[in-house]
């Protein structure tokens, strides 16, 4: 229900009739229509949001660069070399991701545009843990315990870092697939995901395990600055971009789209029985984050 409410949204916000934004670069009708693939790399649960916010911004530029074709190809997450050498052969166009090590290593074939797509959603963290340490769990209320818990994470995530200078053990996988596997194998405590990926992912594996749950009462946070990035090969879709997304920021859709997709992510965080745990991140994935946790009313 919520992805067609989303829809609904962005048919009534999506298309502008401003003639202001016309200029030399619409396409005669003699011309190509630009098509464009996205690469969707990140966790299962944060696609929808990743796909609609990209939409936004490209229809907010439609009257100013015309019409456009946007594909999307779904890689389970893996081994992060995979999408370095997809982006030098040119095999996607456009991909959102933190400003980890592995889109710095990207710099010479990936552009990234400076406005964050995600208000910083993406660093506060819920815990997948095992239903028979749910009692465990609910005795960690200091920073002093929880470093006490392992977590795994999937190989040269961001969280590694962030978690490892926080003096919390990490445990890492290749594999998202093999990060349930071993929690499950008791191979480590909790897996942590963005609260806009937790719910989500974890649907996706639940059949195959389903003593897994969302820890309810535990949430961290740490800055975490999320960004489109392009292809070097096509700049025309840095500038589309960059336009649609500031335009969607000044005219007040961003935060309509941002609101109505994560209201209920927002609302559990913000819950009394919520014990918040803020963890330093000097890594380069804070990169412009706010340092405070925003969306929290209560904390």
């Amino acid at each position: 229900m919520r992805h067609l409410l989303i829809l609904g949204l962005l048919f009534l916000i999506g298309t502008d009739s401003d003639a202001s934004d016309l200029s030399s670069q619409e396409l005669l009708p003699s011309d190509p229509i630009p098509s464009y693939t996205m690469w969707m790399g990140g966790a299962k649960g944060r696609h929808a949001y990743d796909k609609a916010v990209t939409w936004l911004a490209m229809e907010k530029s439609r009257v100013k660069y015309g019409p456009y074709s946007l594909h999307t190809i779904e890689h389970r997450p893996g081994i992060e070399r995979a999408r370095i050498e997809a982006a030098r052969a040119d095999r996607f166009q456009v991909h959102i991701s933190p400003n980890d090590e592995v889109m710095e290593e990207s710099a010479g074939s990936l552009i990234r545009i400076k406005e964050s797509v995600i208000k910083g959603i993406l660093g506060y963290r819920r815990l997948i843990i095992r239903k028979a340490d749910a009692d465990k769990f609910k005795q960690i209320d200091s920073l002093s315990k929880l470093q006490t818990l392992s977590v795994g994470q999937g190989v040269r995530w961001p969280d590694v870092a962030v978690l490892r200078a926080n003096n919390i053990s990490v445990v890492q996988t290749h594999s998202i697939d093999s990060l349930f596997a071993m929690l499950n194998k008791k191979r480590f405590d909790a897996i942590s995901l963005g609260i806009n990926e937790a719910e989500g992912t974890l649907e996706t594996v639940i059949a195959q395990y389903p003593d897994l749950i969302i820890e309810p009462n535990i949430v961290l946070f740490f800055p975490m600055s999320v960004y489109f990035y392009v292809n070097t090969q096509h700049p025309e879709l840095a500038e589309r971009l960059t336009y649609g997304i500031r335009k969607a920021k000044k005219d007040g859709s961003f935060d309509s789209l941002f609101a109505l997709h994560f209201y209920n992510e927002i609302a559990t965080i913000n819950q009394s029985n919520i014990k918040f745990f803020t963890l330093k991140n000097d890594s380069m994935s804070s990169l412009d984050a706010s340092q405070t946790p925003l969306l929290i009313q209560q904390h």
